[in-house]
């Protein structure tokens, strides 16, 4: 069996064991499963690639820094969560714009922007009701890191209606989960 495909069934496999793990709330299979997924995955771009992107390379860090503060459930985690997140977010940007298709005046093009920039609008002004009743240093904080989410969930979408390829679809895997 290639290294390849032992890497995508620790990804898989890890996967399925963590999300049974968040159902069932079982606490020691999610400690075993969910920090195998980001390392399964990096390792099998590693094998696969023969030039290795720096960028998604460091993308991939700040997500297993960020996911792994998030697994520790200490008190105020969020302040320590947000920002390898903020910077993965701002990674994606940089990668996103390698790929950004350029925008052609139709009305159905127009409109399908206008769309998605009200739903992404109406979603960002609901996450920030939450944060509402808490201290306004919090609530900057998510104001702050909402930004650059706003925007790769925007770019993704905005390529999404040119053209289907596989950053778009790692976008919509990256805002999804």
């Amino acid at each position: 069996m290639k290294i390849s495909k032992i890497a995508l069934i620790v990804y898989f496999l890890s996967c399925i064991l963590a999300i049974f793990s968040i159902i069932f709330e079982i606490d020691a299979l999610l400690l075993v499963s969910f920090p195998l997924i980001i390392p399964s995955v990096s390792f099998y771009y590693f094998v696969k690639v023969k030039k290795i992107n720096f960028l998604l390379c460091i993308y991939l860090i700040c997500n297993f820094i960020g996911e792994s503060i998030g697994m520790m459930n200490f008190d105020d985690e969020i302040y320590y969560i947000l920002v390898p997140f903020f910077l993965s977010n701002i990674i994606l940007i940089l990668m996103l714009l390698k790929y950004f298709e350029k925008f052609k005046f139709k009305i159905f093009n127009i409109i399908s922007i206008l769309i998605v920039a009200g739903v992404l609008i109406f979603l960002w002004n609901s996450i920030m009701d939450i944060f509402y009743f808490y201290e306004n240093g919090l609530r900057l904080r998510i104001f702050i890191f909402a930004i650059p989410l706003f925007l790769v969930a925007f770019i993704a979408s905005y390529n999404i209606i040119w053209r289907i390829n596989n950053i778009n679809l790692f976008m919509l895997t990256k805002n999804c989960a």
